[in-house]
């Protein structure tokens, strides 16, 4: 259903966008090269609607690019026992559609020192909202190869616990 609803705006936009191009054509003179300005402005005018995807795709590109990397010492962190401290997430600022970073933290058991950090990046809808997220590119991206189980933690020499609970007395 949400498929047929984007069609029918799609198509009705594009319909608008040509009417639109030949209404502002108009106060132009009767001339051979009318109708190449009206093709232009259709042509500009269509993907308007999706301009922030377009834009926040490419700035949701680059902050994946700058978030790729798991942050850890290899010799430090073998044979230690971690868990996850805390996901803090924020706002990236000055991105055309919102975009949500979230920082990873996982300490050692016993010093509670932090030991290995990543970032994920997620991407919510632009102006145009069908689901949960952008239409025009994959909205999530996580470092390859991050630790996210018990499995993948021994694979780094590291064993991974279930954060302690805190107790009131």
């Amino acid at each position: 259903m949400i498929g047929l609803g984007f069609l029918l705006i799609s198509f009705i936009w594009l319909v608008l966008a040509f009417y639109l191009a030949k209404l502002l054509t108009r106060i132009l003179p009767p001339a051979w090269w009318r109708t190449l300005v009206q093709i232009a402005l259709f042509v500009v005018l269509v993907p308007l609607p999706l301009i922030d995807q377009i834009v926040g795709g490419m700035q949701f590109k680059e902050l994946c690019r700058q978030n790729q990397e798991i942050h850890f010492d290899p010799a430090k962190v073998r044979g230690k026992t971690v868990y996850l401290a805390g996901v803090d997430r924020t706002l990236a600022e000055g991105t055309w559609v919102p975009i949500q970073i979230s920082h990873w933290r996982f300490v050692d058991a016993t010093t509670r020192e932090v030991v290995v950090t990543y970032n994920t990046v997620d991407a919510g809808p632009g102006l145009l909202r069908f689901g949960g997220g952008p239409l025009l590119f994959r909205g999530s991206c996580v470092p390859l190869n991050r630790p996210v189980s018990v499995e993948t933690f021994k694979k780094l020499g590291i064993s991974y616990i279930e954060p302690p609970v805190k107790r009131d007395n």
